[in-house]
């Protein structure tokens, strides 16, 4: 099927680089308000849907809140668990950066171009706080 038009401009804000796993594949993050017949629901306000026809389905209808991404990251079982209870604060060794929980809706309403800038402010703060 044909990429519908109408979609192609808001491509251009809500599309991001997944991970270097399985980069052929376009993985959509929405709302659970949306979905087709291979849609996979993460829990009661997210799904994650990954087909080309998803792009002429939501020309008729978008869902709420969505993201586009391109290629994934794949962990093992439990491996992302144990990265993350490695985290001492405040090493030069930390692999990950933790913010406090935030709207569900702020992965996908905050504008591409601010993303990883407010991902960091998040963080530092939270860390700033956890030495106080």
């Amino acid at each position: 099927s044909d990429l519908c038009p109408t979609i192609l401009p808001e491509l251009d804000t809500n599309i991001c680089w997944g991970g270097p796993e399985n980069s052929n594949t376009v993985w959509m993050l929405h709302s659970s308000d949306w979905s087709m017949y291979n849609t996979i629901r993460i829990c009661n306000e997210w799904s994650v849907t990954s087909n080309i026809d998803m792009f002429n389905i939501m020309a008729r209808k978008k869902p709420k809140h969505w993201r586009v991404v391109a290629g994934c990251v794949l962990w093992r079982a439990g491996q992302l668990e144990l990265e993350l209870q490695k985290i001492e604060v405040g090493t030069a060794s930390q692999g990950w950066l933790v913010a406090p929980s935030l709207p569900s809706y702020a992965i996908t309403s905050t504008p591409m171009n601010t993303m990883w800038q407010t991902s960091l402010e998040l963080s530092k703060t939270n860390a700033i706080e956890s030495w106080l």
